[in-house]
């Protein structure tokens, strides 16, 4: 065929001038079948030599198409994570139910003997007689606690004495731990292994690991140190003062010119004031791992801490602290001053306890 003329003519037949093709869509017969006779060596090789911006959009293509892959891939693994999510959420709900047991288990009352003893570093007695005796009834079901004084000159039997009378005061230096233990017990009509014991410098630590607390004075008078340093704070009564650990101390000891009575009552109001600080939900964190310490340090005690622990979210709403003291009347015997109780008075405090 070489040497043809080839004659290209419009639909009606007519030629058309060769300067003129650009004006109609003319199929090279010719071209047509050379592209489909193309081998595939020759289509791959059509594909390298494509226009950029052809090669661009196929590019746009298989990014989508690795998009929309991974996206799907994503949707498949989000229930793992709502798995774990949902693993974690029931560890959390199982510690929840295993805290709210343990504090259910500890609802049951209970009773703590607290003894001050009047020994320090300048007192050298190695028994010492409790300064200070109060018992302390938990109820954490009703949120209550019950303070009970019993005035250090109280007349009644001593258990490691035969039951002989004696001061109640007494019956730490005449057996210690166990004999004040029994001695109250058999007084109050109460069976209770747990104590807490500390001295004077016991009692000034522990306050200034509060950070003092905030009393409203009752009487007027000075007193002497932990280091019988006469006359070391002064108070006068109606005002309102935070103490540190020495004021509390003296605050606590003072009796000459008000009496027992009057000191169980000052008694009873710092450790109130001090369970209140202890119970505000700004200190659990704060002051709570220093006192730990410090009870550790200058306290002995065979109260479980844990029981405390998990006692003490009872007692953060509002808890009702009652306060009492035994009364009674003085006399003298021998020659030596005692107070006999008065039977009304114990009565009430058995019923309260």
């Amino acid at each position: 065929m070489s040497g043809q003329k080839i004659i290209y003519v419009d639909e009606n037949g007519q030629p058309i001038d060769p300067s003129q093709l650009h004006l109609y869509d003319i199929v090279d017969p010719h071209a047509q079948r050379a592209q489909q006779s193309q081998t595939p060596q020759q289509v791959v090789t059509s594909k390298k030599t494509m226009a950029p911006a052809t090669r661009k959009s196929s590019k746009k293509k298989r990014k989508r198409k690795k998009l929309k892959k991974s996206s799907t891939n994503s949707a498949v693994k989000q229930p793992k994570r709502r798995k774990k999510r949902l693993k974690w959420k029931r560890i959390v709900a199982l510690l929840l139910v295993v805290l709210v047991v343990m504090m259910t288990l500890n609802i049951g009352g209970m009773e703590i003997v607290v003894m001050g003893l009047d020994t320090s570093q300048t007192r050298e007695e190695e028994a010492g007689r409790t300064d200070s005796l109060m018992v302390i009834g938990l109820e954490p079901l009703k949120r209550t606690a019950t303070l009970v004084s019993i005035p250090r000159d109280t007349y009644t039997p001593i258990t490691c004495l035969q039951n002989e009378s004696d001061k109640i005061n007494h019956a730490h230096a005449y057996g210690g731990t166990n004999c004040t233990l029994d001695t109250v017990g058999q007084f109050l009509d109460i069976q209770t292994p747990y104590y807490v014991k500390t001295n004077f410098e016991g009692v000034v630590k522990i306050f200034d690991v509060l950070g003092g607390v905030p009393v409203t004075v009752q009487g007027t008078f000075c007193e002497q140190d932990s280091q019988d340093q006469p006359d070391a704070y002064c108070f006068t009564d109606g005002e309102t003062k935070t103490l540190n650990g020495e004021e509390a101390l003296a605050y606590a000891r003072h009796r000459k010119t008000d009496g027992d009575e009057m000191r169980q009552v000052r008694q009873r109001q710092l450790l109130t004031a001090a369970a209140k600080e202890v119970m505000k939900p700004s200190n659990l964190f704060t002051k709570i791992p220093a006192l730990i310490g410090a009870v550790n340090e200058m306290i002995d005690t065979n109260v479980p801490i844990t029981k405390l622990l998990l006692m003490a979210p009872w007692f953060i709403v509002q808890p009702q602290i009652q306060s009492m003291q035994i009364e009674g009347d003085g006399d003298m015997m021998d020659g030596i001053w005692y107070m006999l109780p008065n039977q009304e008075s114990v009565e009430e405090a058995k019923a309260a306890l």
